[in-house]
């Protein structure tokens, strides 16, 4: 299976090593302005004087475009005291709280030295997440992912009968060289919840930005990271020993820029092995829903 080779070899997405991927999958991929009708989305524009991903209004998107609402969330804690953490455990604890309690967020990934943009909605739906993705590649057409009660859709050329949509299935998934990656990817609260496995966590100085008083971690983070960051159970049974090899040698470190509501506003990812940098901006926090297509806007899985 091509996808298990580039797991295999550490690779994912674009060439991009399997664990970077993933972060970068959940966000999603596609490309450009999307001509679609609008529907698995809906996000409230960002008000910069409100708390955190206030939503100012509410309108109808399709995946990946609430990135009108983007930017760094303002906070009306500003200038308050900020809670200082002293290990992985606790930092990881703190974010993963407030994450639920705000329940969605737009994230959107760009990766040093390519011109790849991804965005990825999310929304938390009791124990799982819904999540709409999707990728800017500069000359490629623009291809969504939307995920919803555990089944995936994939955005298409409109069909015959004027549809927009096509319910797939994950194993199918790990064929498509640009989706393959979302196959293995966790969700949300157990990427956050991986953080506790660090090995060190430094920083935690306070520093001003857009106004608002933040606080900067650098978290070094592993194997047990690295491996707990990856659906394992979705990789074939022949692959999973060389897969759980590489997984093995991964040592990454994460910088974390978060405010006195403990959200983070930005995660910046170094792979020292690759030398690969990608940053997460996080915005627009409980401001997001997604949902399934249409149904008459989705064709069947190919037979």
């Amino acid at each position: 299976m091509r996808t298990a080779s580039r797991l295999r070899r550490g690779r994912g997405v674009a060439g991009v090593p399997v664990l970077l991927a993933l972060l970068l999958l959940l966000v999603g991929c596609g490309a450009g302005a999307d001509p679609r009708p609008a529907g698995p989305v809906t996000a409230g524009g960002a008000n910069p004087d409100s708390p955190a991903g206030a939503p100012s209004s509410t309108s109808s998107t399709r995946a990946g475009a609430a990135t009108a609402a983007t930017g760094s969330a303002s906070s009306s804690a500003a200038g308050s005291a900020l809670p200082r953490y002293a290990t992985p455990g606790e930092l990881s604890a703190a974010v993963l709280t407030a994450v639920r309690s705000r329940g969605s967020v737009l994230i959107t990934t760009t990766a040093q030295g390519t011109p790849l943009v991804s965005r990825r909605s999310v929304q938390l739906v009791g124990a799982g997440q819904n999540s709409a993705s999707q990728v800017t590649i500069p000359g490629r057409p623009d291809q969504t992912l939307v995920v919803a009660g555990g089944v995936p859709y994939l955005s298409v050329d409109v069909d015959a009968e004027g549809r927009h949509w096509q319910r797939t299935r994950f194993e199918d998934l790990a064929s498509n060289k640009v989706w393959a990656s979302a196959v293995y990817a966790v969700d949300l609260p157990t990427e956050l919840a991986s953080w506790r496995l660090g090995a060190v966590l430094t920083g935690g100085d306070v520093d001003t930005v857009a106004g608002e008083g933040v606080r900067t971690y650098t978290l070094t983070l592993g194997p047990a990271a690295a491996s707990a960051q990856v659906r394992l159970d979705r990789v074939a049974a022949a692959d999973r020993p060389a897969v759980t090899e590489r997984l093995g040698q991964m040592h990454y470190d994460l910088t974390v820029t978060m405010g006195a509501d403990d959200l983070p506003r930005t995660v910046t990812t170094v792979a020292p092995a690759s030398g690969l940098v990608t940053t997460q901006t996080y915005s627009t926090w409980g401001g997001v829903t997604v949902a399934a297509p249409s149904p008459d806007d989705v064709a069947a899985p190919p037979s």
